[in-house]
């Protein structure tokens, strides 16, 4: 992967995780999971994903939990289409992830700083 990296990678803790499923504490999930791709912070905020990411989720925050569902995934995907440039490759890097994610939970969670 160009962008994104697995929990072994990770020089820091200063990514995004992006983990199947929603995620909730008080079930027992955990930072850093394996089965989880992870996007630096500085990525997320140069390359617009951040941008179209508020703008696709009334709620987002960037230090928080945020629930995908895949019509809102469709309209990041739209928007970073019509961007174009790193945000475009970023969201194809993802596909396939995100397709998994969606066939064997319906959502995933992009958890924040």
């Amino acid at each position: 992967m160009k962008y994104f990296v697995h929990n072994n990678e990770r020089v820091s803790t200063v990514y995004y995780e992006f983990f199947k499923g929603e995620w909730d504490w008080d079930k027992g999930d955990r930072y850093h999971n394996d089965g989880s791709i992870f996007l630096h912070d500085d990525i997320m905020y140069t390359c617009g994903l951040e941008e179209i990411l508020k703008n696709v989720l009334s709620d987002y925050d960037d230090c928080g939990e945020n629930l995908i569902y895949p019509e809102k995934w469709e309209e990041v995907c739209r928007l970073a289409e019509k961007k174009g440039g790193i945000v475009k490759e970023i969201t194809d890097e993802a596909a396939l992830w995100v397709e998994d994610a969606f066939e064997n939970c319906g959502c995933f969670t992009i958890l924040g700083l």
